[in-house]
Order: structure tokens, then sequence, then C-alpha cells
């Protein structure tokens, strides 16, 4: 199916609404068609329809408008994490048939360390220089072509490169403005990545229904703090590790009317902290999402989410959810099955049976409570048995953050010769903590065979670019 092009009919319906924001300056779409079709102009010498574009970029100005620029000539842009070492950048670029490879100038080091010697690399400021020839317009495109290729957080392992419709980008941005009420004087606050799935989605959400995006270069708990009480957002996307940064605020605040949503992802949250939330007046919705659904699949009403305190919420519009097979009774727990418009038509490259009948098994365990809510307990590899009972890391870990002197924790299963498995907890704390004392704490919290069998206190606990932990890293240490 073929509909009009987003960027053109957007600048048709609103030129002067503001479409960016940044900290030096505010555009509107009439400012952004501009820049980007100028800057088409440019890459369509170097880039063809349906070319995998590779881009290095951060949350700034040129990185936004490079995005928007590689839709107008058609390609498929492949995202990378800055973060990522030149190894696995090389992985990712060989696995996604990469054609050319687009970079900020202070990526320059980094793109000089890679193994790209048959790969074309071009700074953006080089594309910003180049000769411009009369732009071929696209004045619409087809659902079904992939516009980003993303690879998985790699939060299990060797990431996969998931393939993302314009479609997928469609039904995802639908979905979340009938949770969120979007409009033209939207502004959605994004400090996560735009090469993340969390950030994309907001720009794509920009494009469908008129919102300014708020783009900062980094998250920074004193200023979304300010943004929150002057109102000057609407919207704000945000992850646990964030929000936790954010409540830490030695002035607690109040936030404008104005604030309608506070959009949590990331992995789950613990009741104290949603609770503190709300003392603050905090409109936080938990959600649940993937890259394969072209972010939130799943999220709370706002005003249910002091009565169902741990769930990640219902559906989105036009979004199935099932439990198992689909006849799994309430409250039992079982693999997350979805099926949706926003679910990826498969990983690039790569057949996985994790697709059936439109269908996709997220890897993921929770059950849905007698109301359909969903309560995510953990990733189905991350789930202990010891000793035939099931211990989920997260549950120990919202336990240990309760600790005064836990700045940040993560819990993994280690083999144990007669339980077959025990945890260990990874500790990061400033402080000397002991294991009688860490017991002490947690003795009125857990059950006994849910205790850590071992503490190791390291520096940092290994995460993704939405902060989800990297388990597999602390595995392979253990």
């Amino acid at each position: 199916m073929r509909v009009s092009n987003w960027l053109l009919q957007r600048v048709q319906q609103t030129p002067t609404a503001v479409a960016l924001i940044t900290d030096e300056q505010t555009l509107t779409f009439a400012d952004v068609w501009q820049t980007v079709t100028h800057l088409a102009a440019k890459l369509q010498t170097v880039v063809a329809a349906g070319d995998h574009v590779a881009v290095l970029g951060e949350n700034k100005r040129d990185f936004y408008e490079l995005i928007l620029a590689l839709q107008q000539v058609g390609a498929v842009t492949v995202f990378l994490n800055n973060r990522l070492t030149p190894r696995e950048i090389n992985y990712q670029l060989q696995q996604s048939d990469a054609t050319l490879l687009l970079h900020a100038t202070n990526f320059k080091e980094l793109v000089d360390s890679l193994n790209v010697t048959n790969l074309p690399a071009l700074s953006f400021v080089s594309v910003a220089n180049m000769t411009a020839t009369p732009l071929q317009l696209r004045s619409t495109l087809e659902l079904k072509t992939t516009a980003s290729l993303m690879f998985t957080s790699g939060s299990t392992g060797h990431p996969k490169a998931v393939q993302q419709t314009y479609g997928n980008h469609l039904a995802s941005a639908t979905g979340t403005a009938m949770m969120s009420g979007l409009s033209t004087t939207s502004r959605w606050y994004c400090a996560v990545p735009l090469f993340h799935i969390s950030g994309l989605s907001i720009l794509m959400r920009s494009l469908l229904f008129g919102c300014a995006v708020v783009l900062a270069p980094k998250f920074r708990a004193e200023q979304l703090q300010q943004l929150l009480a002057t109102g000057a957002i609407t919207h704000a996307s945000v992850v646990t590790t964030m929000l936790h940064r954010l409540m830490q605020a030695k002035t607690p605040f109040t936030c404008h009317p104005n604030v309608q949503l506070v959009l949590l992802g990331g992995g789950p949250v613990t009741r104290e902290l949603l609770t503190a939330c709300q003392a603050w007046q905090l409109p936080v919705t938990p959600s649940y999402g993937m890259t394969e659904t072209a972010a939130q699949a799943v999220a709370m009403p706002l005003d249910q989410v002091a009565t169902k305190l741990g769930s990640a919420g219902i559906p989105l519009f036009q979004t199935e959810l099932r439990i198992g097979n689909g006849d799994t009774p309430p409250q039992t727990v079982g693999d997350i099955w979805l099926r949706g418009g926003n679910i990826t038509p498969g990983y690039y490259q790569h057949h996985s049976d994790d697709f059936i009948d439109g269908w996709f098994k997220t890897g993921d365990i929770g059950y849905l409570d007698t109301d359909g809510y969903l309560f995510v307990k953990e990733r189905a590899g991350d789930l202990i048995i010891s000793g035939g009972e099931n211990i989920y890391p997260t549950e120990i870990e919202h336990v240990l953050l309760q600790h005064p002197l836990v700045s940040d924790v993560a819990v993994i299963g280690e083999y144990h010769p007669q339980w077959e498995q025990v945890p260990i907890a990874y500790i990061v704390s400033e402080h000397p903590l002991h294991k009688a004392d860490l017991e002490a704490f947690i003795a009125t919290k857990l059950a006994k065979y849910k205790w850590p069998q071992r503490y190791v206190t390291v520096a940092k606990i290994p995460r993704t670019a939405t902060g989800k932990i990297q388990r597999h890293r602390l595995r392979n240490k253990s």
C-alpha cells in the first residue's frame, strides 16, 4: 500500500508548527523541509533508493536531519550504537550489508579504527559540503518498504538486524498517539538515543502527528526537572535509570499541568519508584516493547497506574497479546506473544522460529491478571531455576535497590552442583558492603532460597543504550 510522503504532507498541512527544539534553536516543519530536501539533493549523488546506509550520530540537529534526508532518497537507514566497540560495529556493518557509512565528525577516530576498507565513509560535514543535484522528489512511499535496520539491544548475546518498515512505524505511532493525546501543540522530550527505537519513534510520531521533538544531546536530570516544572514539554520518554536519577533531586518539584505523559521503558520498575512518582504528580506510564515492535506495544493507562502497580499495562490499539498458546489461565506465567502492524516482518538475513502466523514470541515471560493487564516477569533466558524453584532476578534486584548504600545491582544465575543454579548479585556501591549485612536487609523481604549466594562488587553494571542489563556479559565474568 502506497501513502503520501510523510514529511512532504506534514509541511503542507502544518508548515509553521514547531518540529524541532534544541538547546540552540527552534525549527518549524517548513524550516526542516528546506534543510532536509537540500541535504537529500546532495545525498542522492552517492546514495540510491534501497541502499543500506549506516549512520553513526548523536542527539543533535545534524543527525535528526540526516535521518529524514535518507528517507527522502529512499535509503534504508542502518542505525549504529555509538557506544559500541569497533569490533561490535564491524560485525553490524557486515551483517547489514551497508554500502556507505555516514558519521558525525566527533566519531572520526572510532571510524578510523573500523575495518571499512571496502566501505566508503563520509562525515556529516562532508555530505553538507557536497554539490547538490535536482532532487528526485518522492511523493509517496510504500508501507511494506523497510525504512530502518536497527540491531537488537544485545541484552541476550549477538544482536540481530531488525527490519522496521514504514508500516511498522505508522502502526506504532498511531497506537502511541491514541493513548497519549498527541497534537501539533505537543512537545516530546527526547534524551533517549535517536539510534535506538525509543528515540527514532519520537521522530516518527512528530512526522505523523505534527508534534515537536525536544532533542537533548544527553540526559540531565536537572534539565528535565525544569522542563517538567515549567510545562515546557508535554511528553517525555525515559528509561528506569533516568527516572531514578530524576527522583533523586535534592529539592522535590511538582509537574506543571501541561505535562500529560512520561513514558517509561527500559525494563521493570519497582512499585516504590512508581509510588514516589505519584507523590510528585509525575504522570509516569510504564510500558513494554522492544526493537521488534517499533517501540512500546503495551502501555499502562494513566488512570490505572496506582491500582495496577507493577503492570506494564494493556496492548496499544490494534496490537494483540497472548500468553503461551492463548488459553493460559490468568495469573499463570508463560511466554509473551504479540501480533500487530507494529511487529517487524523479521530479521535481516536471519531466519527465526519466533515468528509464527503473524505472532512474535518476544523471549520474555509474564502473565495476565484477571483484567487482562500484563505483568512481565523476566527474559526467559534470565530465569533462574534452583532446586525446582523459579527465581526472578528482577525481584531480587528490586529488593536490593532499596538498600540505601546500593546504587545499582544485577543478578544472574550461577551453576551449583546440588541446586543446578543459585543467584549471585553484582553490586555497585561507594561503600563497603558485607554479605551478612545484605542478608540481614533482605531477610524479611525474600524467601531464603532467593538469597544471592555471592555478592560481587563492581564499578559498573553493563547495560544497553536504553538501560537494560546485559546479563550475558556478567555470565562471561562468573
